[in-house]
């Protein structure tokens, strides 16, 4: 692609981002959770009716892990957006615009879903500072920007595509949006498409250009974000059951979709060039699986189509 029609590609994909958005303080958000909320937290999990304060447990630490990761992601892109006026791939102002945007609506995200937590526990939950500083040093090292752009989309894209299942089975269990929670998934859905497409165009085109050194940078970059991300995980784990000590993994249907997603996709990440997207990864059972848990044949609009 031609460095006219590179930038052209980002243009399109942040075209008019200001009508595709959203921002958390128009979402109607209730001073308490109705009961019937709680109740429709069983259902995201398989759970049986009294199984809504296990439910309620869960969503709060993924929710939580999240904002934590979403907060990380926007800093990094800040940081690498700062690095990017010398790259002859990262310069000018479609990629500056793309990057900024992603950063400021992760913001956003990030403090919608710490607010969500507070009403689900009741009490704030931020473990952020513990390892934030550690997290944040792995994009100040002499790598190039344009392979620290591949390492942080490669390893927030698996939650990401796992956000977007879960955004599609609210859909499937309350078309309506009758629930505040599907409200908020499908507002934080219209910003998460654009960045699946952002990310989608990076692993296209700009991760095949990474030098062999490069490329081996970014993969060691991500996978020790993962490492981190995944102590994270463990962290979130512990302190909300201190919180709400309740078991809230085991026969939880949702958990299972969402570790075996996630398992496979962290399988894929950086595994090699090219870079298979979500949909074109998925095997035959994964894709029943998927329409078991969503109602839907392919994650991404148009299959994860390179753009």
């Amino acid at each position: 692609m031609s460095e006219q029609g590179y930038g052209r590609a980002l243009a399109t994909i942040n075209h008019r981002a200001d009508l595709g958005t959203f921002h958390p303080d128009a979402l109607p958000w209730p001073e308490h959770l109705d009961p019937s909320e709680i109740r429709f937290y069983a259902r995201l999990c398989n759970y049986p009716p009294d199984g809504s304060e296990a439910a309620r447990a869960y969503l709060a630490k993924e929710l939580a892990q999240l904002a934590d990761i979403e907060r990380h992601v926007s800093i990094c892109l800040g940081i690498i957006g700062g690095q990017a006026a010398g790259s002859t791939r990262l310069a000018g102002l479609p990629m500056m615009n793309a990057m900024l945007h992603f950063a400021a609506e992760e913001y956003q995200h990030s403090y919608m879903f710490y607010r969500y937590v507070a009403l689900l526990l009741g009490v704030p939950l931020d473990l952020s500072d513990r390892t934030l500083e550690a997290r944040l040093a792995l994009f100040l090292g002499p790598e190039s920007p344009e392979t620290k752009l591949v390492a942080l989309l490669a390893s927030a894209y698996p939650g990401e595509t796992v956000i977007t299942i879960f955004e599609h089975r609210l859909h499937m269990l309350d078309p309506d949006r009758r629930h505040f929670l599907t409200q908020m998934i499908a507002a934080h859905g219209l910003d998460e498409a654009r960045h699946i497409q952002f990310d989608h165009h990076v692993f296209n085109h700009l991760l095949p250009a990474l030098a062999d050194r490069e490329m081996l940078d970014a993969q060691r970059i991500c996978k020790a974000l993962g490492r981190h991300n995944h102590a994270l995980s463990e962290a979130y784990e512990r302190e909300t059951r201190s919180i709400l000590p309740v078991e809230f993994i085991q026969d939880n249907f949702a958990a299972q979709v969402q570790r075996r997603f996630t398992l496979r996709l962290l399988e894929e990440t950086l595994s090699g060039r090219p870079f298979r997207f979500a949909d074109q990864a998925l095997t035959e059972d994964e894709r029943a699986a998927l329409d078991q848990f969503a109602g839907v044949g392919a994650i991404h609009a148009g299959g994860g189509r390179p753009c």
